[in-house]
């Protein structure tokens, strides 16, 4: 009960109780650690609710990183293939076109 109130595991929920910490201690330093590293990386610091769920906002899931990562690869692959064939040419030698024309 301990760890599902203060939102840490149980592990550390019982490690914290057997060194006499109390219930509400227990809350209050994890609130406490969970604000500090939020304010080290910038983050919401405040939860938001979304359908009883807590969803960040301006935050991605790891799944939606995965997906984004992926595209971003795929897109990269297909310039390189398009530059390998041909079908792109380097800047230099537009510039160079331009000049003399």
């Amino acid at each position: 009960m301990v760890a599902k109130a203060a939102g840490c595991s149980r592990a550390l929920a019982h490690r914290l109780l057997r060194r006499g910490l109390s219930k509400a201690e227990i809350c209050a330093r994890i609130a406490e650690n969970k604000r500090r590293k939020a304010e080290l990386l910038d983050l919401p610091t405040t939860s938001v609710r979304v359908d009883g769920h807590a969803a960040n906002d301006g935050l991605m899931s790891f799944s939606e990183a995965q997906c984004k990562k992926e595209i971003t690869l795929s897109k990269l692959r297909e310039l390189e293939y398009q530059q390998k064939v041909g079908m792109l040419i380097p800047v230099a030698y537009v510039k160079t076109w331009l000049a003399d024309f």
